[in-house]
């Protein structure tokens, strides 16, 4: 009835050797085609039969799990006559570079489809976006920018306390070339204080080439009894991710929560850095260091928290905070502007020195470099056939210099087995802050027959 409704004979009729059906292709996509196109095919059909041919059908296999087992209905075919048949593949905006032939496939009726033409197809390596994020914690209004919606409840020292409702600021920031069309924030809790967040997933929407995005989750820590609780960690998994893209990173977060401290007091100003000076995640010797400011340097106050000062203004937020003896009130009137902090998850940068696709020899040879500000401790390489396992297999292992400083750039070289038809490769490299990233493609081996020829 729904191939009726389309247009489509779909009534019964002889079984038919589907190789007496001739299938050439009239059209193919001619140039490497970019993420987020469509395979173009056309193909002609005609019944070399004397009945006709009925319930007729054009099957697609591929490497490409997105691909493979694409069908179009074709119907009844009568003797001698042309059928134009069109194939309109969509290649996803996340696909990764590959090369693919496309068997054609076409059947009819119960009997099985037999191979009757095959189509390369690449789709090549495009400009994607890179993202990176911070986190901070706001355990007070005064402590999140003007305008900000959210409903938090504590101390105001920026560290998550027990029996306090706190609120994530999570801000993406994309430093690659292009635009990122969706990016989204997942959050999932494993370990630590009994919390309930008020959302799992924060959708930032798009973020230009150096610009960034923010949003807020809720977290409700329970009060917990004290002991072991009254200093422990509440452990999650954060993901972001650009929907459209599919490109992001996943890193597991540990957030210190303690009982409550010193409170945040009211006292704006501005002081002056009397020396290099820590700019910290909240009040705490111990917590994450967020960016050092040079001496000299103006800083604009929000308040005080016991022996610490909150650097912030009203429209920002509190950015962080720094010792109060290691500055001086400003001398001079004048504006002051927060620091401007480095995201504290960025994903190492893989750069590749060649992008094979196709290859007819047993091995290929990937070399390039792992990129990160903060360093690169190591960097592997995964692969899988498609036709073999179904598991990734590590296949080479480059680590940073043991007893020396993580490099800010960490050569590779490896050489891998690749298997004939599809397999996967993905490159991983790990900073020195535990941040993995990754860089994944498809490499085909196997010879590539004319497009035109079944």
């Amino acid at each position: 009835e729904g191939s009726g409704r389309r247009g489509i004979d779909w009534r019964a009729g002889p079984a038919i050797d589907p190789s007496k059906i001739e299938v050439s292709v009239v059209r193919a996509p001619a140039a490497p085609l970019d993420p987020g196109e469509a395979i173009a095919v056309d193909l002609d059909l005609v019944a070399r039969t004397e009945a006709p041919a009925a319930r007729v059908y054009v099957l697609v296999r591929s490497e490409q799990p997105h691909l493979d087992r694409a069908e179009v209905l074709v119907g009844r075919l009568e003797p001698g006559r042309r059928r134009r048949v069109r194939l309109r593949l969509p290649v996803g905006a996340g696909a990764r570079p590959f090369y693919d032939v496309l068997r054609v496939l076409v059947g009819a009726g119960t009997r099985a489809p037999v191979e009757a033409a095959r189509v390369p197809v690449t789709v090549r390596s495009v400009p994607r976006p890179h993202l990176a994020a911070d986190l901070t914690v706001a355990d007070a209004p005064v402590l999140l920018p003007a305008g900000t919606r959210a409903e938090v409840a504590g101390n105001g020292d920026g560290i998550a306390g027990l029996g306090e409702r706190i609120a994530l600021r999570i801000t993406a920031t994309n430093d690659g070339g292009v635009p990122a069309r969706d990016v989204r924030v997942r959050l999932h809790p494993r370990v630590g204080p009994k919390a309930r967040f008020d959302t799992d997933e924060i959708r930032l929407g798009p973020i230009r080439p150096s610009g960034s995005a923010s949003g807020t989750v809720g977290v409700e820590i329970a009060a917990g009894t004290g002991g072991a609780e009254a200093s422990a960690a509440l452990s999650f998994d954060l993901t972001v991710v650009d929907a459209a893209t599919g490109v992001g990173f996943e890193h597991t977060v540990s957030l210190p929560v303690r009982k409550g401290g010193a409170r945040f007091e009211d006292a704006p100003g501005v002081v002056r850095a009397t020396g290099p000076v820590r700019l910290l995640a909240a009040a705490d010797p111990q917590a994450r260091v967020r960016a050092t400011v040079p001496a000299d340097t103006r800083l604009p106050v929000r308040g005080r928290v016991g022996p610490f000062l909150a650097v912030g203004t009203r429209r920002a937020g509190v950015v962080g905070f720094v010792p109060a003896d290691l500055t001086e009130p400003a001398a001079t009137a004048g504006r002051a502007r927060p620091p401007v902090p480095a995201p504290a998850f960025a994903p190492p940068r893989i750069d590749l020195d060649r992008l094979p696709t196709r290859v007819a020899a047993p091995k290929i040879a990937l070399a390039g470099r792992a990129r990160a500000d903060g360093g690169v401790t190591d960097v592997y390489v995964l692969s899988r056939s498609l036709h073999g396992t179904r598991w990734e297999v590590k296949r080479g292992y480059r680590a940073a210099p043991a007893g020396q400083r993580a490099p800010a750039e960490l050569a590779y070289r490896f050489e891998i087995p690749v298997a004939e038809g599809g397999n996967r490769i993905e490159i991983v490299a790990r900073s020195a802050g535990g941040v993995v990233g990754r860089r994944w493609f498809w490499v085909y081996r196997g010879a590539a027959p004319d497009p035109l020829e079944p």
